[in-house]
């Protein structure tokens, strides 16, 4: 009996601690490297890190939103909207050993199962050879996801005491690292984080620094002619998914959408760059790209991964060389919507200077994605070449 009630309390032991450090004792799921690449994964003493101890923050906000509550306080009003959550979810090496003890664990929101930890303990997540991307199958469930990583920058370690203050150890390691990941479907998940490694009571472990790139952006000499006439002949991408994974439509993007920094609920409450938005709800299921007959004109669409009531919408001129983007939001700077069923519209071009002056074709194309995707907005707002946002009439009603 004294060894039964032993036995007993082992297999819980391992049964929490399997839950403490977010994997699955027994798993019904198969793992098969895709991609061996020594060249972009983190090594650690001999051997490497496996893609699914990268934890950057669920586009649900469940696991941010459950450290917030824990080590803070519950906003009273939206997660989305209270600032101090976003600080604290894009810098959250700031909180590490002050308000986030190291080595805590709790349970994640609405899943008092699901245990999890801002502290990764390495001893289970290393492997004897690279694993850079990697497709795990569940039979029982007849369901599969890919993940992976690239590590794109490391950093002098002198930098640990600006990205986690609070930790009086020196880190062995700190780096830029890029994740990929596909539950199914059409879509792909891109997410960039800083982490570090260091050794902790004897033990190594991975923590998350910074939930944002910290390499500035390379500056780029865009021809956008040779872009816009790439646009009009090319025939590869058909969908506004594999465009969007194509750096020229990006960079032309970047270049023909006006600076401004602006909050459509989806950045948390951080006002952010208004490509930003755009790339955000064009990252979700995917409308095709769609030409005109001499291909002047083409459009495409896509909605925000998880939340697709967000939408994007795609107009380019191969002719005259613009684009006006549109991007369906339920609020702005910190104001919602009155109709959740309609939403807003956000339109806005570099090349106009007023709502007048948008071509009517693209007017017309709007109505023809509203006929087929979406519904009519509730308002519609206006950011031209000045870079102010202003309210305009609704054409589209």
């Amino acid at each position: 009996m004294k060894n039964y009630k032993f036995m007993k309390k082992l297999f819980y032991a391992i049964i929490f601690l399997g839950l403490l450090f977010g994997g699955n004792v027994y798993s019904a799921e198969t793992r098969t490297v895709e991609e061996s690449d020594i060249n972009v994964a983190w090594k650690v003493d001999g051997k490497f890190i496996k893609p699914e101890c990268f934890e950057v923050p669920w586009p649900s906000g469940n696991r941010y939103e459950s450290f917030y509550d824990e080590y803070f306080k519950k906003p009273t009003g939206r997660y989305s909207e209270d600032p101090d959550l976003v600080k604290f979810r894009l810098e959250v090496g700031n909180y590490l050993n002050k308000e986030a003890p190291l080595n805590d664990v709790i349970n994640l929101k609405g899943d008092k199962s699901y245990r999890i930890s801002l502290t990764r303990q390495l001893d289970s997540c290393l492997v004897d050879k690279p694993e850079t991307s990697l497709r795990l199958i569940d039979k029982s469930e007849d369901s599969s996801r890919t993940l992976g990583y690239a590590v794109v920058h490391s950093f002098d370690l002198k930098i640990g005491k600006e990205l986690a203050p609070h930790i009086n150890k020196k880190f062995e390691s700190i780096k830029e690292v890029r994740t990929f990941y596909w539950g199914g479907g059409k879509t792909t998940t891109y997410d960039t984080a800083v982490f570090g490694v260091l050794d902790l009571e004897g033990k190594k472990v991975l923590l998350p620094l910074r939930n944002k790139s910290m390499i500035p952006k390379e500056k780029k000499t865009i021809n956008t002619v040779e872009l816009y006439d790439w646009i009009k002949n090319q025939t590869e991408r058909v969908s506004a998914n594999s465009i969007i994974n194509d750096e020229r439509f990006t960079d032309l993007l970047e270049k023909e959408i006006p600076k401004n920094n602006i909050s459509l609920g989806m950045s948390r409450g951080e006002k952010v760059p208004l490509i930003d938005s755009l790339l955000e709800v064009l990252y979700g299921a995917p409308g095709e790209l769609i030409y005109s007959d001499d291909r002047t004109y083409m459009t495409t669409d896509a909605c925000r991964y998880q939340s697709c009531d967000e939408k994007g919408f795609v107009f380019m001129n191969t002719e005259e060389k613009f684009t006006i983007g549109l991007i369906r939001h339920f609020s702005i700077d910190g104001e919602e919507t009155k109709n959740w069923d309609e939403g807003d519209f956000l339109i806005f071009s570099k090349t106009h200077k007023s709502f007048d002056e948008i071509p009517k074709v693209f007017i017309q194309s709007v109505k023809n994605w509203i006929a087929n995707s979406t519904t009519s907005p509730n308002k519609v707002r206006f950011i031209g070449a000045d870079n102010s946002i202003k309210e305009v009439e609704n054409l589209f009603k």
